[in-house]
């Protein structure tokens, strides 16, 4: 918000810009897979199907592309895991060399150790990592909210009421949690 801060009234539309934005290049991936390789070719990784379809350029372009989007999508998660451990956990500074060695191993090793184990695919634990992660992305920002609103100590220039409601806020929570149990369920 502080791209907008001297216009709130502008946040709103610049929040639905950019989820439309997502929108249209997440689902433009699997389009582009289904165009090039027909609904009976498709494999679980789209850039396989790329790679088929395109030759072994786009494969290995495709697959450098995807592995620096998820190291950077690793390494700020991570990050902001190991903030948020050293936060909640009252341990202090994040500098100190020996305690962020053993939270870093904390945040480390769990992805490791799977990944390694043979325990989960790789699409598997794309699938867990990607249901949990909208667990919590969709259940903490509800938190966040009623904290604000209970014990805030600023007036917002501007409020979503009618999507705020404590019914569809419920609806949502139960929605994000059946879908952590049929991911579990799963397995």
């Amino acid at each position: 918000a502080r791209g907008f801060s001297d216009k709130p009234e502008q946040l709103p539309k610049a929040i639905m810009v950019g989820m439309a934005v997502t929108f249209v290049l997440l689902a433009a991936v699997p389009m582009s897979v289904i165009a090039l390789s027909g609904l009976n070719n498709i494999s679980d990784v789209a850039t396989i199907s790329w790679g088929q379809a395109l030759g072994q350029w786009a494969f290995f372009s495709a697959n450098i592309f995807a592995l620096c989007a998820m190291l950077t999508s690793y390494w700020g998660l991570g990050g902001s895991f190991l903030t948020n451990i050293f936060d909640q956990f009252r341990l202090g500074n994040d500098e100190q060399p020996l305690r962020r060695f053993g939270v870093l191993m904390l945040v480390v090793l769990p992805p490791f150790a799977l990944a390694y184990s043979g325990l989960v695919s790789f699409v598997n634990a794309l699938y867990f990592a990607g249901v949990f992660s909208g667990v919590i992305l969709s259940i903490m920002p509800m938190l966040i909210l009623r904290g604000a609103r209970k014990h805030g100590d600023q007036t917002p220039r501007w409020q979503c009421n009618w999507i705020t409601h404590p019914l569809l806020q419920i609806s949502i929570v139960l929605l994000y949690l059946a879908s952590a149990v049929y991911a579990i369920a799963s397995l």
